[in-house]
């Protein structure tokens, strides 16, 4: 099912797909360091590293935390509103 089809029937469901943020772990470049992260919202790559990681799940785990501390800036952002 597609996004918009989600929009015509469950409106509410779409918003959430919409701004899910997820990790995503590509392999792009040569040894020693080939992998990379990118944080994706929806469709649409908002973050992604600038170095490489010698593993996957060593760039997963970067990636991730790297997710963490950009939730906590949001969250606190709203906090002092």
């Amino acid at each position: 099912m597609l996004i918009t089809d989600l929009q015509r029937f469950l409106p509410h469901i779409a918003r959430m797909a919409e701004k899910s943020l997820r990790v995503k772990i590509r392999r792009n470049a040569k040894p020693p360091n080939p992998y990379r992260w990118e944080i994706y919202r929806g469709p649409v790559s908002i973050e992604r590293s600038m170095q490489g990681y010698p593993a996957e799940q060593a760039a997963a785990e970067a990636g991730y935390q790297f997710m963490a501390r950009l939730l906590n800036r949001k969250s606190a952002a709203k906090n002092r509103k």
